[in-house]
């Protein structure tokens, strides 16, 4: 069952691009849920070795304090909880 499409070939290769582009896109986002998923705050806490109440504490008082929200719910990802912290190092 083929089917012929008649149309300017730089139309058929803008479309063929913007298709490239999506579908791309779609992998990439894929591909980070599974490498980098979302963490719910106790694991969080454990990354960051701190109670859940000081994970609670730097998303209200820390700007910049990387998190997603899923509905209501808070999650958060180790690689920006990662650089977020070497960001935020304070040495004495």
């Amino acid at each position: 069952m083929g089917m012929s499409l008649d149309m300017d070939p730089e139309l058929r290769e803008m479309i063929a691009e913007r298709a490239a582009e999506k579908i791309a896109a779609r992998v990439k986002a894929d591909a980070r849920e599974i490498y980098d998923p979302l963490v719910d705050k106790k694991a969080a806490a454990a990354f960051l070795d701190c109670s859940t109440k000081y994970i609670d504490e730097f998303y209200m008082t820390q700007p910049g304090f990387p998190y997603h929200t899923k509905g209501r719910v808070l999650q958060y990802r180790i690689s920006e909880l990662s650089k977020w912290l070497d960001n935020h190092q304070q040495y004495a």
